[in-house]
């Protein structure tokens, strides 16, 4: 999700969701990066074996920290800070599997006060925004999670970006 970008934007986003490190087996299936690329971290981990969130900002961006937050659950990181003079908001979700409606509220509050000029959202949302692409079930209803999380990111103005990218395609 995104707001504010131009079209000539070089920078590259990626979300990995390594659910399960807990486990041995999951665990040895993870490959690591040569990290020495990262110039700073922002994490929401709180010394638990579940949830938790991270954003890597390789030493490539030149990036200046204005502000950094987290919630106590570990569900996300919001970090504002200038690349090139450019103000910009990332925020690194992992939104709770169960319906929630006072999350996102609460999530969508956080981000429209810290939030200016662009605003970059990913990690793992926990809900399906578009049911006939984004999904393979026969079931085309939409739970009151996905109804919400869609209603707050129009008021946010912003969009799916592989979506908008790739309109027809069914992928998830």
């Amino acid at each position: 999700l995104h707001r504010g970008m131009s079209g000539s934007c070089k920078l590259k986003i990626e979300t990995i969701n390594v659910n399960g490190l807990g486990n041995p087996i999951k665990r040895s299936r993870v490959i690591f990066k040569k990290l020495g690329y990262i110039n700073s971290f922002y994490s929401s981990y709180k010394n638990s074996r579940r949830r938790g969130v991270i954003t890597l900002i390789s030493n490539t961006v030149n990036f200046e920290l204005i502000e950094e937050c987290s919630d106590k659950y570990g569900r996300y990181v919001i970090v504002k800070g200038r690349i090139d003079n450019t103000v910009v908001t990332l925020v690194n979700v992992y939104a709770p599997p169960e319906e929630d409606k006072t999350f996102f509220n609460l999530l969508f509050d956080k981000i429209a006060i810290m939030s200016e000029r662009i605003l970059i959202c990913g990690g793992d949302w926990n809900t399906i925004l578009n049911y006939t692409k984004d999904t393979t079930s026969t079931k085309r209803y939409k739970n009151i999670k996905s109804k919400n999380l869609n209603i707050l990111i129009k008021d946010a103005g912003l969009c799916d970006v592989w979506r908008v990218l790739h309109p027809l395609e069914r992928d998830y």
